[in-house]
């Protein structure tokens, strides 16, 4: 399993947990791991990063993803 796919998982397992009619006073959270669901799904996760120059953001982004970009 890849990492969007064991994550996509997580996503689905706290989903599931927090729909249920026990936790239905978290309505608003399900809402947002919908939209986070749909996003990762979609693989449009935006994420601003600032930072100076050489301040080490790609290295940053690259050990996020798993891969050198």
């Amino acid at each position: 399993m890849n990492k969007l796919e064991n994550l996509v998982s997580k996503i689905e397992k706290i989903h599931s947990l927090v729909k249920s009619d026990e936790l239905s006073f978290l309505n608003a959270v399900v809402e947002k791991i919908e939209e986070l669901k749909n996003k990762v799904n979609k693989c449009e996760i935006v994420i601003p990063l600032l930072g100076e120059f050489s301040s080490g953001k790609s290295s940053l982004i690259n050990s996020l993803i798993g891969l050198k970009v």
